[in-house]
């Protein structure tokens, strides 16, 4: 069964749209519109949580996992009795997927899965209330702080399908460069720690409520030595000039290993 709702996840490639997470369809049909919002999976063990259906065909799945839950970002139609979800992970390529659906008179959205003669039927209830989990890599990319504050260079590398683990690399100087773990909070949260794990004295720090405004990251950051909270802007870099994870790694060990 498990293997089974995971193939809901594995649809797809990564979608082809932009930053902001709009691909410019608008012209809904009657049955999309009455399927925008947010769907909450009435067995609360499934493992297929929630869906985020967006009237720009965007959308969120949150999958949770043994460990932890996973948001993923996703495109979305529904046409001639077919629910199809393509889901911007790596885990599988493929193609986009349809799924049988019906809308009953309770305003529940049933989707139908089968695989290897095996049926499975996953139920949701549509829910009030603001989507509260995060696009897993949201932060994946090369960045530069782009505000009033001390600069740096942060660069994140896309997180493993099934884990919370990013590895990353943060930059004060040309002689400041750190490799390091960037860890999302397990339960899906906008909330992520970055672990300086080349420095000499590791310092965590806190990075949380990323949103996007235009092609820039508003992120509200916190250095655990200062505990005082400030809006960054991070701003994408077209190249990166400093030395990779795995170069640094090389360079400098791991403390952890060293003890």
């Amino acid at each position: 069964m498990i293997a089974a709702c995971a193939a809901l996840l594995a649809a797809a490639v990564a979608c082809n749209k932009d930053k902001n997470g709009t691909d410019g369809s608008t012209d809904l049909t009657d049955t999309e519109k009455t399927l925008v919002g947010i769907w909450e999976n009435t067995d609360p063990d499934n493992v297929v949580q929630k869906l985020k259906l967006n009237a720009d065909g965007t959308g969120e799945i949150l999958y949770s996992g043994f460990e932890h839950v996973y948001d993923y970002d996703m495109l979305w139609k529904a046409e001639d009795g077919k629910l199809t979800f393509e889901v911007s992970t790596d885990l599988e390529a493929g193609r986009p997927i349809g799924y049988d659906y019906l809308l009953d008179d309770n305003g529940r959205l049933h989707i139908v899965i089968t695989e290897n003669d095996i049926r499975i039927e996953l139920t949701f209830s549509k829910i009030d209330g603001e989507w509260e989990y995060c696009v897993t890599n949201i932060l994946a990319g090369n960045w530069e702080s782009d505000d009033s504050y001390d600069k740096f260079y942060l660069r994140v590398e896309d997180m493993e399908p099934y884990s919370n683990n990013f590895p990353a690399v943060y930059v004060i100087s040309e002689e400041n460069q750190y490799w390091c773990v960037l860890r999302q909070d397990s339960e899906a949260k906008p909330i992520y720690i970055l672990h300086k794990l080349s420095a000499i004295e590791s310092s965590p720090i806190s990075f949380s409520n990323p949103v996007w405004e235009g092609n820039r990251l508003k992120v509200t950051f916190e250095d655990s030595e200062s505990k005082t909270p400030t809006l960054r802007t991070l701003k994408p870099m077209d190249r990166w000039p400093y030395k990779t994870f795995d170069e640094l790694r090389d360079m400098n060990g791991d403390p952890d290993e060293e003890e």
